[in-house]
């Protein structure tokens, strides 16, 4: 009898992460499971610039930067806002296709402004 091979096919997903406000443009290339949490783009975003963790943040869809017509996982309230237990629950995989004109941004430390534009530009099957 054939052995069959149990192994789950996953998706992994390239994104290009971009820092668009600064003068020469930070851009940087991750690849994450199609199915991984916004907390662990969270942790892949924060390796890939070399962040600290250190302060909140937020996904959200919206036209440009500045506008915020839609948050991943709802409007925060900000009394005991924790947005490790928000986003560990809400995997990346519901967010595409976005709907026409809008992109998707993550927003790091709420002071600085450190906005980020996250484009997918492919999937590929891996075992």
């Amino acid at each position: 009898m054939p052995k069959t091979n149990n192994k789950k096919v996953s998706k992994i997903v390239t994104l290009r992460v971009k820092l668009p406000q600064i003068r020469s443009e930070c851009v940087r290339v991750i690849e994450i499971d199609y199915n991984a949490s916004f907390l662990e783009l969270h942790h892949a975003i924060q390796g890939a610039v070399a962040f600290d963790n250190d302060h909140l943040f937020q996904f959200y869809l919206g036209r440009h930067p500045g506008q915020h017509a839609y948050t991943i996982g709802g409007e925060p309230s900000w009394n005991g806002y924790n947005p490790v237990n928000r986003y560990r629950k809400i995997s990346i995989s519901g967010t595409w296709p976005l709907p026409t004109g809008y992109k998707l941004y993550y927003l790091f430390d709420f002071g600085a402004q450190w906005i980020f534009q996250i484009n997918k530009t492919r999937h590929n099957p891996s075992f």
